[in-house]
């Protein structure tokens, strides 16, 4: 993932991204396997911090 985004990075990507086949936390009700919502909000999070990483190594 950390690739992808200096990929992204590199050619001035500005669309929109989305997680895709998120992890189930522990605690978390079973929902629709891979779309859970405390699953949803941790992808979230780990794409935004992989995001200020790349921009922060220019």
């Amino acid at each position: 993932m950390a690739a992808a985004m200096r990929a992204y990075q590199e050619i001035g990507f500005a669309g929109a991204m989305r997680p895709d086949h998120v992890p189930q936390l522990l605690g978390e009700d079973d929902g629709e396997p891979g779309y859970t919502m405390l699953g949803r909000l941790f992808a979230w999070g780990y794409m935004r911090g992989l995001m200020q990483a790349v921009v922060g190594c220019q």
